[in-house]
């Protein structure tokens, strides 16, 4: 991994790719950014915008600490960030 991510030890990946753009993906990732601050962790956690993960049909996806998560709504945000994240 880079050595700009050295200081991150969490990440939330959140597709950005057509069928998940339609679908909301911007929306969950600024819902994921105000949630990781909300929690106080986003000194140790990162975001980052990845291309098609393959499961289309379950637009919007994100990865959160290696859990695939689909169909995700930005009011669920912050309730993924207490269950899959270290705070």
């Amino acid at each position: 991994m880079s050595k700009k991510y050295d200081k991150y030890n969490q990440f939330i990946f959140v597709c950005k790719d057509k069928d998940c753009n339609k679908n909301g993906a911007k929306g969950v990732e600024k819902a994921f950014e105000k949630a990781v601050k909300k929690h106080g962790i986003n000194k140790h956690t990162k975001i980052i915008e990845c291309k098609c993960t393959g499961r289309c049909e379950q637009a919007p996806v994100a990865i959160v600490n290696n859990q695939w998560l689909g169909y995700v709504k930005p009011e669920e945000a912050s309730d993924i960030v207490q269950q899959y994240m270290n705070e």
